[in-house]
């Protein structure tokens, strides 16, 4: 890797920075998956990401800022970090370092979700960080109301700027808050509960890339289980009966969950790479 990244560098300086776009993209698929090495080459050239077919034969000057960018990236920076944009369910979501990265896996929920809602719908965000789930299911869906929960106010703050960007302040609100507390929040009133919660265990090895990302949001303790089994406890009895409650699971977590719901109609939904991702809890 290190004489890729030497290469690389050694490349941008023979060419007094210029660099032919297949030749970057080449060698930054070595590190990255393919539609982040295209999404960070975007960035570069100030060119739609859409569009990259038509300009990969061209070539793009990388100047300081953007070489600087560039090394940070190669040391594990997230993309999404550099460009301050993540695509989630075909839309373009600001972000930085105040918010986990919305994960493409993650738009299962959304999928998982829009079968139990529709117009009219009240939808309960907890953990909301960026507002993507929120935001995603309330213009898909045309809820009547949606409630974005997070402790973090520096979350909520990116959760706001992306409320504006998308125009749906009218039918969707923010609070600062621990999700334990929803007790208070009225929650029977809520059709369907959201939850990505932290799930990873505070002894799993991560990638170097997600250390950059708010620890709040993705470790949790209980070996990942933590939120799972507390929040069980608050919403089986907050929740009005048939309230639909779906949850982000992690690799592996199905039997423990099913141990601690045991009794609970819950199901598990896999995602494109068979691995179950959603867990549906039906309250009742």
């Amino acid at each position: 890797m290190d004489e890729l990244k030497g290469y690389l560098f050694d490349l941008l300086d023979r060419n007094s920075s210029l660099i032919n776009v297949g030749e970057l993209l080449s060698v930054l698929t070595k590190f990255l998956p393919n539609y982040q090495a295209i999404e960070l080459i975007s960035f570069f050239s100030k060119k739609d990401f859409k569009d990259f077919k038509n300009y990969k034969t061209d070539c793009i000057k990388i100047d300081g800022v953007n070489r600087f960018y560039l090394k940070k990236v190669l040391e594990h920076y997230p993309v999404s970090y550099v460009t301050k944009n993540r695509n989630f369910f075909g839309r373009d979501f600001y972000v930085d370092e105040r918010v986990l990265i919305p994960r493409h896996e993650t738009e299962l929920l959304v999928e998982t979700a829009l079968k139990y809602t529709g117009k009219g719908s009240k939808i309960l965000d907890l953990c909301t960080g960026s507002g993507a789930i929120l935001f995603t299911i309330a213009i898909e869906a045309s809820i009547s109301y949606g409630l974005g929960i997070d402790k973090s106010y520096p979350a909520l703050e990116v959760a706001h700027i992306n409320r504006d960007i998308f125009s749906i302040g009218g039918c969707c609100d923010l609070l600062c808050g621990d999700v334990f507390d929803v007790a208070s929040f009225k929650i029977e009133e809520f059709d369907v509960v959201t939850c990505n919660p932290p799930y990873v265990s505070m002894d799993d090895c991560v990638e170097d890339s997600v250390l950059y990302e708010p620890k709040m949001a993705i470790f949790a303790e209980d070996k990942g289980f933590f939120f799972y089994k507390k929040l069980l406890r608050i919403l089986s009895k907050s929740c009005r009966k048939d309230a639909v409650i779906l949850f982000e699971i992690g690799h592996g977590m199905v039997g423990v969950l099913s141990e601690i719901f045991f009794g609970k109609n819950i199901y598990f939904i896999k995602d494109y790479s068979g691995i179950e991702r959603v867990m549906v809890w039906i309250n009742s």
